[in-house]
């Protein structure tokens, strides 16, 4: 492959945007769509991984707090993945 033929590659997959920061290169790539699934496949419950909460200081009563949200809304399938995250707290 030529030097000529990766330039024209790579033009075709950079364009521009203007933002809040002014001119800002963007790369355009093209994503496949999901392959369509069988109804109710694709539910929070088949996606979520976890819950992560935190850094804080205030853990226990965090993870009360969403134990207790998740009660009400009738999600007690998803209390087992709540768990505290491994970043520590640095405050300012």
């Amino acid at each position: 492959m030529s030097t000529r033929d990766v330039v024209v590659g790579l033009k075709d997959r950079f364009g521009y945007v203007i933002g809040s920061r002014g001119v800002e290169p963007k790369l355009k790539v093209k994503i496949a769509p999901l392959p369509i699934e069988p109804q109710g496949s694709w539910t929070l419950e088949t996606i979520l991984d976890r819950i992560i909460l935190g850094p804080s200081v205030s853990s226990p009563l965090a993870r009360q707090s969403i134990e207790q949200m998740l009660h009400t809304m009738g999600k007690h399938t998803f209390r087992q993945k709540i768990c505290p995250s491994s970043i520590p707290l640095r405050p300012l």
